[in-house]
């Protein structure tokens, strides 16, 4: 589990950086640009406790479910997006960003089912 939760802190760094990029200066509608730094600070908040106290697992496996949720929108509108040729809010009109969410779409489900499936014990003693 520990694994995870060192993903789970590079996974919640790099989310709002990204999203920051993303949309800077283009800040439009709030909650569509605070849900990143919010699954991001989840991820950060319970990754640590799960290296540094070795608890709260089932917080972290949330997490994931909620960085897998919130994924699911973000990506299909974005294909969405691109299949119809739209341009993308950072004004990027290829299928960069559409990489990008699927990528981390993906990260986050499979997270989402190792944390959930793996056995702790024999995670830890690795």
């Amino acid at each position: 589990m520990k694994r995870i939760a060192y993903v789970a802190l590079f996974y919640g760094i790099l989310l709002p950086v990204l999203e920051t990029i993303r949309k800077w200066g283009k800040i439009g509608y709030l909650p569509d640009y605070l849900d990143d730094w919010i699954i991001g600070t989840l991820l950060i908040t319970f990754a640590l406790i799960v290296i540094i106290k070795n608890r709260a697992y089932n917080g972290l496996i949330a997490c994931w479910g909620i960085a897998s949720g919130g994924f699911y929108y973000s990506f299909f509108s974005s294909l969405q997006t691109y299949t119809s040729g739209g341009t993308d809010v950072s004004g990027h009109k290829g299928p960069l960003v559409l990489i990008i969410k699927a990528i981390l779409f993906l990260v986050a489900i499979i997270c989402l089912v190792l944390s959930a499936t793996i056995t702790r014990h024999k995670e830890d003693t690795h």
